[in-house]
């Protein structure tokens, strides 16, 4: 993957304080912001803007206060309660307008009292964000997407933006690092600008799938789950703390009878039962519960340890063990496996008694 600006102009930005910057290479003309803007056929009117992900994730330059009841009437149009700012007070001030108190082009306040949210993480322009900042701001949109389409911006909406939707993407999607490159880069040409952002993608999507591995019969459920915990959404599943989160996905999609969506047709199923190996825990919505089934055999029989192991005076389940073991039997029980089944794929026991299973079957979640 390419950057849309040169190695020289990254140096030049590196080494020009930014308020220079601004003003010699943006000024009052500056063709991003919302009073210069001319393409009428953005998704806001006179507002850059680009679906990223059609009716949730929207990539916008900055809003104007200017502008501001019609930004409102479209944001409410097409159903955005969430803006995620990325940049920092005061950056830009150069640009278009005067900068309000806010720091910004538009008044936080004014957006909430519309009853729409405002979330700031802000970043250096052409800047990068941790791993761990990443996630908290991927769990953030997805919880924001959970009550309506969510708009994300920068300066121009096209390198912070373009990294922050292309890390949600990867996330919440199971795209590949250039999967989530291309896609954000179709919808929103010139987004992620420079190497450094490209890398810490790449970075993201790596770290996303080592947190988010397969059993390789060297791992428990106890010792996935502390790999899981930062790669999940918590607000989903705050009931079941203490359950791997691989399982809550697969409980969740089959609560909501979301697996067995239509594939996109460039996809074949194989790939998506791979991927979810992968650490695409969201591709599950894809698969029949045929493949659900086979997936989930295979987890167990993956693990280090068996999920439910014979107790002894020195063999005790964790209250991970105990609460997977519950939800993985209630899952189970919903694929149409019979006791005998359940019996041998939470303990690998074949002589083992059904009795083993009253410790989960009578409080299964």
């Amino acid at each position: 993957m390419e950057p849309s600006v040169s190695l020289l102009g990254e140096g030049i930005r590196r080494l020009t304080p930014t308020g220079v910057a601004c003003k010699v290479g943006c000024g009052a003309k500056c063709k991003h912001e919302q009073r210069n803007f001319s393409f009428e056929q953005s998704v806001v009117p006179k507002l850059s803007s680009s679906w990223v992900w059609e009716k949730k994730l929207l990539a916008i330059a900055r809003p104007s206060d200017e502008f501001f009841p019609d930004n409102v009437k479209y944001f409410k149009r097409d159903g955005i309660r969430s803006i995620v700012n990325l940049q920092e007070p005061g950056e830009h001030e150069h640009c278009g307008q005067v900068l309000q108190d806010s720091g910004f082009t538009y008044s936080p306040e004014r957006l909430m009292a519309e009853k729409i949210s405002f979330y700031s993480y802000p970043t250096k322009d052409y800047g990068i964000y941790s791993v761990d900042q990443m996630f908290d701001i991927c769990k953030v949109i997805s919880f924001a997407i959970s009550e309506g389409a969510c708009a994300v911006h920068c300066h121009a909406g096209l390198g912070r933006t373009g990294v922050v939707c292309a890390a949600w993407l990867i996330f919440e999607m199971g795209f590949t690092d250039i999967e989530a490159f291309n896609q954000v880069r179709a919808t929103r040409p010139g987004s992620i600008q420079s190497r450094p952002q490209i890398a810490s993608v790449s970075n993201f999507f790596e770290v996303l799938k080592q947190l988010r591995t397969w059993p390789l019969k060297t791992l428990s459920v106890d010792e996935l789950y502390l790999r899981g915990m930062k790669a999940y959404n918590k607000h989903e599943f705050g009931k079941n703390p203490l359950v791997h989160p691989f399982i809550l996905v697969l409980r969740k999609y089959l609560s909501l009878e979301m697996v067995d969506e239509e594939l996109p047709r460039t996809m074949s199923k194989w790939i998506h039962l791979e991927r979810v190996k992968e650490g695409a825990w969201n591709s599950i919505r894809y698969l029949s519960k045929v493949q659900l089934d086979q997936l989930l055999r295979e987890w167990l029989v993956d693990l280090k340890d068996p999920l439910l192991p014979e107790l002894t005076n020195s063999v005790k389940l964790s209250d991970v063990q105990l609460n997977s073991a519950k939800m993985v039997y209630s899952i189970l029980v919903d694929l149409n496996l019979s006791q005998d089944d359940i019996c041998v794929l939470l303990t690998r026991d074949r002589a083992a008694s059904n009795n083993r299973l009253c410790l989960i079957s009578s409080k299964a979640s």
